[in-house]
């Protein structure tokens, strides 16, 4: 309210020249939001590689009705230290267990075994170690299903995570929003409106 009690009106066209005065510092506020956010993420986040191993079932039944149990199997205590002991790699069998993920494979026979890790080169050799011990496993314990490994696990080349175009789009787009609030706000509450 200006002093002699009357709301003032806001003007669509002062906010707008409000932000046309203020732009460099909102778009500098964009660069370094962006900039903060990449830096943040590469201090603080930890790469992850993902390899994949694709298992093929022939079985009557589909993979989709398999996967679950299948993903038992995979991540028995049994099943990981045979992986473990197989590999050398220095994890017990609940910090192995945290790194896989079993999924069907759309409509096929198929399902794919994700193993996720901070070394691609491990991930690749824990999804080959699975890929190669897993048949015998199923069918030790799930009679009259089969089920081989098609193709190698690759060492992924780039990471999964972190997303280091998503972390600095989101930190630009934090930066100016903060910048662009502060405009506004200035122009609102101000009490010298011109």
């Amino acid at each position: 309210m200006n002093p002699k009690g009357k709301m003032q009106e806001l003007d669509l066209w002062l906010l707008l020249a409000a932000v046309r005065k203020k732009l460099w510092a909102i778009l500098a506020a964009g660069l370094a939001g962006a900039l903060a956010a990449l830096l943040l993420t590469w201090l603080l986040v930890t790469p992850q590689y993902e390899s994949q191993v694709l298992m093929y079932v022939q079985q009557t039944q589909s993979a989709k009705d398999l996967a679950d149990s299948f993903e038992v199997v995979v991540k028995m205590r049994e099943s990981l230290m045979e992986v473990i002991r197989y590999t050398g790699v220095p994890y017990n069998h609940t910090q192995l267990h945290q790194r896989i993920h079993v999924s069907a494979v759309k409509e096929t026979d198929f399902f794919q075994i994700t193993v996720s890790g901070p070394d691609a080169k491990e991930t690749a050799m824990l999804a080959n170690a699975i890929g190669e011990l897993l048949p015998e496993q199923v069918a030790r314990i799930m009679e009259g299903t089969t089920v081989k490994a098609v193709g190698e696990a690759i060492p992924a080349l780039y990471p999964s995570v972190p997303n280091y175009p998503n972390s600095a789009l989101l930190g630009y787009a934090l930066g100016v929003l903060a910048v662009l609030g502060w405009v506004l706000l200035r122009v609102v509450f101000s009490e010298d409106v011109n």
